[in-house]
This record gives structure tokens, C-alpha cells and sequence, in this order.
């Protein structure tokens, strides 16, 4: 094929404009049945988040490594970036949930100091902090590339034909 950065671009925009789209759509909806009806579920927010923004963050971050499957192999995880971003994206993008945990709440929001109601009526630190969390658990693996002329462990991979 002639264009393959094409076709893997166009399917990874097509991709994420369904996750966005999706996400958004189920969390609208339901803060706004949650407006009418008062239920307040302190899961779901953070369940779609992960599921459809963190699933965004792992696209970006897959686009971002170049990840074709058979050329690549997982050396390692880089700690300090995992911990850097990994952890904090991980507080923050649970910060609902934290609200109505009262003993871990206190501990979470002296170190995090914004107010609570940002978590619970507006899901944007959620949504980005699930971005963030998707990209750094894919950024953080070291890969070691393999050229075409290396061995490789299957045999039926061979070198492109111009």
C-alpha cells in the first residue's frame, strides 16, 4: 500500500472521535438525569472516564510510540514517570469517589486543595486527568526496536517489498 501512515492516522482520528464522542455523550446525559433525579452515583463519572478518555490517552500514546506489534519488544517500565504522573492522574481522576469517602477524603484534599464541589459538578479534572493517566501508562514502557535485518522470534515476518 502507497499510504499506510494514511490509513493508520485516519483510523486512529476515526477511533478517538468515537471514544470522545461517546464519553461525552454518556456523561452529559447523565449529570443531567442526575439533575433531575438527585441520584448521584460516585463511580460512573470516573468508570467512563477511564474506559473512553483513558482510552483516548492510550491512542495518543500508541501514535506518540510508533507501537507496530512485530517489530517491538517491551524491555521495561520507566518507574519515576509512572510514579511522577501515573499516581497523581490517578488521585485526581478518582476525586469523586474520594468526596464521598469521608476518612480518605480529608487525607486526599489537604494535599490536593480544591474544592470539592469542582469534582462533583464538573467533570473536566476527571476527563484530563484520565488523558493523562491513559498516555503515561503507555509512555512509560521502554521499547527496543528491532531493524528488519535482526532476528526476530517469528519467522514469517519479512522485509517490505518495494
Amino acid at each position: 500500500m502507497k499510504y499506510p501512515n494514511f490509513i493508520r492516522n485516519l483510523s486512529y482520528l476515526i477511533l478517538v472521535a468515537t471514544l470522545f464522542i461517546g464519553g461525552s455523550t454518556l456523561i452529559q446525559n447523565y449529570l443531567r438525569e442526575v439533575s433531575r433525579t438527585f441520584d448521584y452515583n460516585p463511580y460512573y463519572v470516573p468508570f467512563i472516564s477511564f474506559v473512553f478518555f483513558g482510552g483516548i490517552g492510550i491512542l495518543l500514546g500508541l501514535s506518540a510510540k510508533n507501537f507496530p506489534a512485530q517489530r517491538n519488544k517491551i524491555v521495561g517500565i520507566d518507574k519515576l514517570k509512572l510514579i511522577l504522573l501515573g499516581v497523581p492522574s490517578l488521585l485526581v481522576a478518582l476525586a469523586p469517589i474520594w468526596v464521598f469517602w469521608e476518612v480518605a477524603s480529608n487525607l486526599i484534599f489537604k494535599f490536593l486543595p480544591m474544592p470539592t464541589i469542582i469534582y462533583l459538578r464538573d467533570p473536566k479534572t476527571t476527563i484530563v486527568a484520565s488523558l493523562i493517566l491513559g498516555h503515561t501508562l503507555i509512555s512509560s514502557l521502554k521499547l527496543e526496536q528491532k531493524e528488519w535485518g535482526e532476528e526476530t522470534d517469528e519467522s514469517s515476518i519479512s522485509a517490505p517489498v518495494q
